[in-house]
């Protein structure tokens, strides 16, 4: 199975995990940064993945890069993927970082998005192409 991680599932393990959902996403990121780590699961990276791990702080870009050697590829940015992004980010209302990642993962042929973001979640619900979801609930989907 092909997954693609939005920036913050790399992220979410280290952040204030004093609230309950943060700790269950962290809990749930991990599991999935493990499984990927053991090719259980199969994810890619892109320049707009990238770009953002980059604008990170020196800790996070630290952690979050070791995990980029288990990209299976890398979706660059054409002018394919541009256009694409801006026609689905009009289509369902998306910020434009969100649509790039969207487009990313779809070109590769990724089956899912995992996000923590639940405004990106509930904007692409009624797509169909592919399924985005919050990484606890992907956990319980696949365990």
């Amino acid at each position: 199975m092909k997954i693609y991680l939005d920036t913050n599932i790399y992220c979410r393990p280290l952040d204030d995990c004093t609230q309950s959902r943060i700790a269950l996403e962290a809990e749930a990121c991990l599991i999935i940064l493990q499984l990927i780590e053991s090719n259980k699961l199969k994810t890619l990276g892109s320049d707009i993945l990238l770009y953002e791990l980059l604008q990170t702080d020196k800790i996070k870009q630290s952690y979050v890069m070791q995990f980029a050697k288990f990209w299976q590829s890398q979706v660059h940015f054409s002018n394919k993927i541009v256009r694409d992004a801006e026609i689905i980010q009009n289509k369902l209302k998306l910020k434009s970082r969100d649509a790039l990642h969207f487009v990313s993962a779809i070109s590769d042929g990724s089956q899912y998005i995992l996000t923590c973001d639940d405004e990106f979640i509930a904007k692409t619900k009624k797509f169909g192409k592919i399924k985005v979801v919050n990484p606890i609930d992907f956990v319980k989907e696949i365990l």
